[in-house]
């Protein structure tokens, strides 16, 4: 069997600046249960209040949890911020220090691919797809539900991690170019 990836669109591939990052952990993806966010929250309550203070929590996306997920928000007063579809990723990973993915299951997911050229430090949960993309304490983390508080506290506390494993990922971006995907399509159908 083979793997081939999907192509980044030519948007994410050209890496930013990393110098207008802003204490953000952004999440990006639907407000359903497979993605875990009851967690998250749970998982952010754990957190020290006095490093919490200094960051931001995003949430872009929208589902059919969107409501309970704003009152355990509420409840446990982590004051993320439940912004709905985000119509430009692009921006949001321009700004986020943090890419997490606190998924129960995913398969090959798109955040963890598009945050790369962005600098995003990256922590998942371990999925398939997250242990395919990211190789755990080189270019990014890859935490057990048990650990993930302890893990993104890390993360939010040593700006010199974050920074060795976003630069890190950045080999990864090769892997996406569309001109490589379409290589290995036609080796595949020529083979």
């Amino acid at each position: 069997a083979r793997v081939i990836y999907n192509p980044l669109n030519d948007d994410f591939l050209s890496p930013s600046a990393p110098a207008n990052k802003e204490n953000i952990v952004l999440c990006v993806g639907r407000l359903e249960s497979v993605k875990n966010y009851e967690f998250y929250l749970k998982s952010l309550a754990l957190i020290s209040p006095d490093l919490r203070k200094n960051w931001r929590f995003i949430i872009a996306g929208d589902g059919s949890q969107k409501e309970r997920l704003l009152a355990l928000n509420d409840e446990l007063k982590i004051g993320a911020e439940f912004i709905g579809h985000a119509k430009n990723t692009k921006e949001l990973y321009a700004k986020a220090s943090i890419l997490a993915l606190p998924s129960k299951s995913e398969c090959l997911p798109n955040v963890l691919i598009e945050s790369i050229g962005f600098y995003c430090a990256r922590i998942s949960t371990p999925t398939a797809g997250a242990s395919e993309l990211i190789t755990h304490a080189k270019d990014g983390i890859i935490a057990s539900e048990l650990e993930f508080a302890k893990a993104l506290e890390q993360l939010m506390s040593d700006e010199r991690l974050r920074a060795s494993l976003a630069k890190n990922a950045l080999r990864r971006l090769a892997d996406f170019e569309p001109a490589k995907i379409a290589f290995k399509y036609k080796e595949l159908i020529l083979s």
